[in-house]
């Protein structure tokens, strides 16, 4: 039987394929282990990568209001500090490790652990304003915004993203479901809280995306968006797609039970407020979460819908190694009608004897833009008035028939700096964590001064990411557009902001003549330290008592008195509250009950908790004559004090 010469070669190029093919199969996993080798190699895992923290918030907890969002974010760090802060080494080597107790670097031996949700209102708030952290931050990146909004009236929220400000473990599971969901819960509070005034969301890097991601499932939803507007620092719109196939690795790990392939990077923690390892999940979730705001926009697109979005104002580094200035343009910006939107594009230093140095000249971002007939958003450029100085301006091209503009800014280029960074944008020049050379001695570790010098290679840490800029040199401009943009510019800022912040403490007199609520059904107003009624009931100021502290990181001191009140019978029930300043008037932020004919022994105010040692009844005592010692604690959450367990100290001493 003859074979033909054809079916000989096709036989031959069969063979051929299939060698070719395992061949291809075994390099692959040739090179798949040779990773899982390489990624097992490195350093060990702690017990803050693989601590599982049950208390965290998803979409599946039973939590439906923000307050018990907090409730139950304060059972987390509760936890955090049982599972991972008593488990962690402590000692010498360990002075700048996050998590050992007492450390430079531990948040909770600093003024305010800024890793937890911070609210700051006021009684008859001008505007309502939502803040998002970035992915592995914290809400300390949100902190000198939130204040200087706040200075000018706003009620502000810096939100806890599910994952964040615990332990780096945190980003392992967690899911951008969960953290859309806790945006929904703490904008609802938000809103509620400032009645028909404007409410805006600001959101940093991921923060960003969530806040896109909100805006456009209001729309959806609801055919508008409850927002006056939305900020954006850096946001998290286009990322590489390789991040979705990076997620096989954790699946892998898991498969195999080596818990190391979990994660891109594990680093030291030596920064308070950011996690220095970074898991593979937290690339996927980021990942995710852009492609669910293209389908988005594409679904709004399609509907004409895209009209009903808020003004967007947003701010980005035209160098940026984490989201890039080409991307938000073609994802979002180019994709938006005209609606008072803009492009703020920070530009590198122009200097002459930087400038040969670049690797790639951002130009080429902007310079279409500024060309560009068809765009429908306003473009905002922050550059060196001319290559031989480092004076700065900020020229702003609209996008209609309005002539452009220059405005010279009050700061230069700072000496030895050639570009912003994207970690550099919220924070300003003296942050006492992240700040540059205005930042005064502080008790912790200053991240944004550190200039170690030695050999490549040596460090856990990359002498690319010490040398990364921390501070924003034009903070200050951001924030004026910012307060601009809210509608809360109509002040003079800068004399506003100092004369609030320097107005002292109210004074008992003071307090004597303010507002109160929650004595009685109804608020009452004291004068000259008293109140009453017709009906025998009365109330006012218990003795000369007062303390001064800051209770709600605003870096402001508030002041606590003691007041009672009477409905015409024996009994005299003492309250504690809790008094600010809204601009230069007095008012009561929030009160509590202590009991009936409640004695204060000793008080004191303590990393912003309020602490009252009392003599108050036990089950048996008679009404006149309390017995039981005991330690309360409160502390001051947006309007309301919250109180801690009560400490039973025993009886009082008859001697």
């Amino acid at each position: 039987m003859k074979v033909s010469k054809t079916f000989r070669i096709t036989r031959a190029a069969v063979h051929t394929l299939k060698y070719l093919a395992v061949g291809l199969f075994g390099a692959f996993i040739v090179v798949v282990v040779s990773y899982i080798v390489i990624v097992n190699n490195r350093a060990d895992l702690s017990v803050w990568h693989v601590v599982e923290l049950n208390e965290e918030y998803s979409v599946d907890s039973e939590i439906n209001t923000f307050a018990e969002y907090l409730v139950l974010e304060k059972r987390l760090f509760e936890q955090l500090d049982t599972l991972v802060y008593d488990e962690a080494p402590i000692g010498p080597e360990n002075t700048i490790n996050r998590y050992s107790r007492g450390s430079l670097s531990d948040p909770s031996s600093l003024s305010s652990n800024w890793n937890r949700t911070f609210e700051l209102t006021h009684a008859e708030p001008r505007a309502g304003v939502l803040l998002l952290h970035g992915l592995s931050d914290s809400p300390y990146s949100m902190r000198a915004l939130a204040q200087g909004l706040h200075a000018q009236g706003a009620n502000v929220v810096g939100l806890r993203i599910p994952g964040h400000g615990t332990a780096p473990s945190g980003l392992v599971d967690v899911r951008w479901q969960d953290m859309a969901a806790a945006v929904r819960l703490a904008a609802k509070h938000v809103q509620e809280s400032i009645g028909d005034k404007p409410f805006y969301m600001i959101g940093y890097s991921n923060g960003g995306a969530l806040a896109i991601e909100y805006t456009l499932s209001m729309i959806e939803d609801q055919s508008e968006s409850p927002l006056a507007g939305v900020i954006l620092l850096a946001p998290e719109i286009g990322l590489s797609g390789s991040a979705a196939f990076a997620v096989w690795q954790g699946r892998l790990g898991r498969i195999l039970g080596m818990d190391k392939l979990a994660w891109v990077s594990v680093t030291p923690e030596y920064d308070p407020y950011k996690y220095g390892s970074f898991a593979v999940n937290a690339g996927d979730l980021a990942h995710r979460i852009t492609v669910q705001i293209q389908e988005q926009l594409d679904a709004l697109q399609n509907t004409d819908k895209l009209d009903e979005l808020p003004p967007i104002l947003a701010f980005q580094s035209s160098v940026d190694d984490t989201v890039t200035a080409s991307a938000l343009v073609e994802n979002l910006f180019a994709r938006l009608p005209a609606a008072g939107h803009e492009l703020v594009l920070f530009d590198v230093n122009r200097r002459v004897e930087a400038s040969f140095l670049l690797k790639n000249d951002p130009r080429s971002v902007f310079d279409p833009l500024l060309k560009d007939q068809e765009r429908n958003f306003d473009l905002t450029v922050v550059a060196n008035e001319s290559n031989e100085g480092s004076s700065v301006a900020a020229y702003t091209r609209p996008y209609d028939t309005r002539a452009p503009s220059m405005l010279t800014l009050a700061n230069d280029w700072p000496k030895g700096v050639y570009s912003l960074s994207h970690v550099a944008l919220p924070f300003p020049p003296d942050d006492p964590i992240y700040g540059g050379p205005e930042v005064a001695d502080g008790p912790g570790l200053q991240i944004g001064n550190l200039a170690f010098r030695g050999e490549r290679g040596v460090l856990h840490v990359s002498a690319t990411e010490l040398m990364r800029l921390r501070w924003n040199p034009f903070f200050d401009y951001m924030e004026e557009r910012v307060l601009q943009f809210t509608g809360l510019a109509e002040w003079p800022h800068d004399e506003t902001k100092k004369a609030v912040l320097a107005l002292p403490s109210p004074a008992l007199d003071e307090i004597g003549g303010a507002t109160v609520a929650g004595l009685f059904d109804e608020p009452i107003k004291l004068s000259g330290g008293r109140w009453e009624n017709d009906a025998r009931a009365s109330a006012g100021i218990a003795g000369d008592f007062v303390l001064s502290g800051d209770l709600n990181g605003d870096e402001v001191d508030e002041v606590v008195a003691l007041l009672w009140t009477s409905n015409g019978g024996s009994g005299t029930r003492i309250f504690v509250a809790v008094f600010g300043r809204d601009g230069p008037a007095v008012t009561n932020i929030a009160t509590a009950s202590l009991g009936d004919r409640v004695r204060l022994q000793r008080a004191r105010i303590e990393d912003r908790t309020i602490i009252l040692d009392v003599v108050q009844h036990s089950p048996d005592d008679a009404m006149c004559c309390p017995g039981d010692t005991a330690t309360r604690r409160w502390v001051l959450q947006g309007d309301h004090l919250d109180e801690e367990a009560i400490q039973m100290n025993g009886r009082l001493s008859q001697e």
